[in-house]
């Protein structure tokens, strides 16, 4: 019987250690585990800005909850997972407006299984976020880039930042570059030769890790040496193109060879306190170059419209106005002419009446029809500030029907012969007078009408514009 017994005992022992193997290959224990974090993150903000916590968690029986807590701002937030095996965390976190820009902040990331183990991890967060581009400072020359042989000009560029620099991109319709640049500071410079004339804006973007951009357009006015300069004292392209000669005012080259076409001369006579005044390369308008004052004094500023600031003559005045196109430097200068002043001058011609008397009535005997004669010139005014300067309303018009395009005129001071007197230097579009010779002035119907002129002996200078 005992033995029996014994049997009994051994047979309920092999029992028993089969059914606790026979649960463990079936999944009824659970296995010990604790939660993952891999790449925990927080971006930097500001106060009342937001920032993003990140993460990616992982845990093979499954993830219950995560909580991020501040202390400072009393913020226990709990996120509930439902025991996903992975879970990637990316959290929006509203930063209060009391907190200090500049502070760094502690967060607390908690995670918690489905076996309710907890694993903490502390990150740091910093208000101090980068919210400002890079600085871009242009390093290139200032003036007008005037086309040679081989490199033109040298594109110099000064990137700096707070942060690190990612990338530098420069482009435009000829011309683009990128440059991978990773430090708080670059220098860039590139030499660029140009094959024709034009206006080159260049669009120059840099941008930092934070992803700040700043973008900057740098105008790049490129010309060969220009064939004539101009001064104008209006201010839009139809009282350019209104004038009959005079508006703009022809300006002259300076002395030295090396800066013909670079460098101009004007002399201009003020008639009035505070006159501005702008240069241009062409006759008729303010495009596709205008030249004006810089923001700093005696500097130049290129513009490609009259939008640019103009150039202030103070004073009522002769000036003597110097302008250098490379270095974009002026100087502006009155003077007093001591030449000899005329005691009047007049207008001979046909077609043309001068405030009012026909130039074809003699002087001496207006009953005597004799157009283009020294004894029928009719003077103009003597200005009372200038005694060089003559001013008159010429009327033009059509003194004869039976002949066609016979208007015209020449200058003199003279009533009693031919010299001395003026005509122009160009018959249709006159820019000066000539002293002496030159070529009449000739109009056609097209001109007829009613003209305010300006006649200056000490400045060769005619002026014609329409009456307001």
């Amino acid at each position: 019987m005992m033995i029996q017994k014994n049997n009994i005992y051994g047979i309920l022992a092999l029992f028993f250690l089969a059914l606790g193997y026979g649960c463990a290959e079936e999944g009824f224990e659970i296995p010990d585990s604790e939660a993952r974090i891999v790449d925990a993150a927080v971006s930097r903000s500001l106060p009342g800005g937001e920032a993003t916590v990140s993460a990616t968690i992982t845990d093979p029986v499954g993830i219950s909850e995560v909580t991020i807590v501040q202390d400072n701002w009393s913020i226990s937030e709990s996120i509930a997972v439902g025991n996903e095996t992975s879970y990637t965390l990316d959290y929006k976190l509203n930063i209060p407006d009391s907190a200090k820009v500049g502070g760094q902040y502690m967060l607390m990331l908690w995670v918690t299984n489905a076996n309710n183990v907890e694993v903490r991890d502390t990150l740091t967060l910093s208000l101090s976020l980068d919210t400002e581009g890079p600085t871009i400072i242009n390093n290139t020359a200032k003036g007008v880039v005037f086309m040679i042989d081989g490199s033109d000009v040298t594109l110099d560029l000064k990137i700096e930042d707070a942060e690190d620099i990612t990338t530098l991109t420069i482009s435009n319709e000829a011309f683009s570059d990128e440059v991978a640049i990773n430090s708080v500071s670059y220098q860039y410079k590139k030499a660029l030769n140009f094959l024709k004339e034009g206006n080159y804006e260049l669009e120059v973007t840099a941008m930092d890790v934070s992803g700040n951009t700043t973008t900057e357009h740098i105008l790049l006015i490129v010309r060969a040496p220009f064939e004539q300069m101009y001064l104008a004292d209006v201010n839009t392209d139809a009282e350019l193109q209104a004038a009959l000669m005079g508006v703009p005012v022809r300006v002259g080259d300076v002395e030295d060879e090396a800066m013909k076409g670079k460098a101009f001369q004007a002399k201009y006579y003020n008639h009035t306190a505070n006159t501005a005044v702008r240069f241009i390369p062409s006759k008729d308008s303010f495009a596709p170059l205008t030249i004006g004052a810089g923001s700093e004094a005696n500097t130049l500023q290129l513009a490609v419209d009259a939008a640019v600031d103009p150039i202030v003559l103070t004073e009522v005045g002769y000036y003597e106005i110097l302008i250098n196109l490379e270095d974009l430097s002026y100087t502006a200068e009155t003077y007093v002419a001591v030449d000899s002043a005329y005691a009047y001058t007049m207008v001979m011609g046909t077609g043309i009446r001068v405030n009012g008397a026909s130039t074809c009535e003699q002087n001496a005997d207006p009953s005597v029809t004799q157009c283009w004669h020294f004894a029928s010139g009719k003077r103009l005014t003597k200005d009372a500030n200038n005694p060089y300067l003559f001013h008159g309303e010429l009327e033009f018009y059509d003194q004869d029907p039976s002949r066609d395009n016979e208007g015209g005129f020449i200058l003199g001071a003279n009533e009693n012969g031919w010299s001395d007197f003026w005509r122009f230097d160009n018959s249709t579009e006159p820019e000066a007078s000539v002293r002496n010779g030159g070529s009449n002035y000739s109009f056609t119907e097209d001109a007829f009408g009613t003209y305010e002129f300006s006649f200056d002996t000490h400045l060769n200078y005619v002026r014609l514009t329409p009456k307001k």
